[in-house]
């Protein structure tokens, strides 16, 4: 059997005779593995910090750290980009195979700033959301709808 490889996904070419015979009618291709995984990370330190700037190099440093103290060479090899950054919070992406190396790293993790020549205060990366797809890390939180919708029905 031929097939055609697009990306991570492979459509078999039935597939695409089928949707070629289909009258020209509207058909759809739903993903139901996604290659990324998506996270809102925030930095958490232990005094509060009024002017903590972190940008995006620190942020790199700071989960490369994470990954390489808890899973060694396996955890520094681990694929991620910073989309955005917001001072103390950032979105990130993996792929979806290295989604349990992630995880695990990033809930583990406790560091001092001062080793990325920044202050001497204790920090941990906290893990705010995480979805399959980017709008569920950086779209409207579920809570703030439900704070919208309370005060629309008051």
């Amino acid at each position: 059997m031929v097939s055609l490889v697009s990306g991570s996904y492979t459509v078999h070419q039935k597939v695409v005779k089928a949707m070629e015979n289909s009258e020209g009618g509207p058909w759809s291709l739903s993903l139901k593995n996604p290659e990324w995984f998506y996270y809102a990370l925030q930095l958490t330190t232990l005094e509060p910090q009024d002017d903590l700037h972190i940008d995006s190099i620190t942020w790199k440093m700071l989960i490369g750290a994470a990954l390489t103290k808890m899973h060694g060479i396996l955890g520094e090899s681990a694929n991620f980009d910073i989309l955005q950054v917001y001072d103390e919070s950032c979105i990130i992406r993996t792929s979806t195979s290295e989604r349990q190396i992630m995880e695990s790293s990033l809930v583990a993790y406790r560091g001092n700033l001062k080793s990325f020549r920044l202050r001497d205060v204790m920090f941990t990366i906290r893990v705010v959301e995480r979805s399959q797809y980017l709008v569920g890390v950086a779209g409207p939180s579920r809570r703030d709808w439900l704070s919208i919708t309370k005060e629309i029905e008051i």
